[in-house]
Order: structure tokens, then sequence, then C-alpha cells
């Protein structure tokens, strides 16, 4: 039930374009398939959102060392 509720989560915040939420969703995913055992069912999601992740980290870092 956990990784169906997990999975529900990053599908919201992709929907709703939360990134925090995203990441936090895309972290709590992770967290409960390393517990499974079950670390290919991640590729799919963190995939599809790596690139824009890291495109918003390193907006976000250069906004901080100015």
């Amino acid at each position: 039930m956990a990784l169906a509720l997990a999975e529900r989560a990053v599908a919201l915040h992709e929907h709703s374009g939360s990134l925090h939420g995203l990441a936090v969703a895309l972290a709590t995913l992770g967290q409960i398939c390393v517990r499974l055992g079950d670390l290919g069912r991640l590729s799919r999601p963190l995939a599809a959102h790596k690139a824009r992740l890291t495109a918003e980290q390193g907006f976000f870092l250069r906004r901080i060392a100015r």
C-alpha cells in the first residue's frame, strides 16, 4: 500500500508542478523501493525527472551564489 501511495504522490506533484514536492515524493518512493529490494522500479520515474530536477537545482544554486 505504501508503494501505491508514494507512486500517487509522485503523480500528484508532477501534475501540480511542485518541484520540492516532487523531489520529496521521489525520495520517499526510492526509500520504499530500497526496503522492498525493487530498485528496478525506480528507473522510469527517476529518468523522467532527472533532467528537470537537475536543471532546477542549478538555477537555485546560481541564485544563491549571487
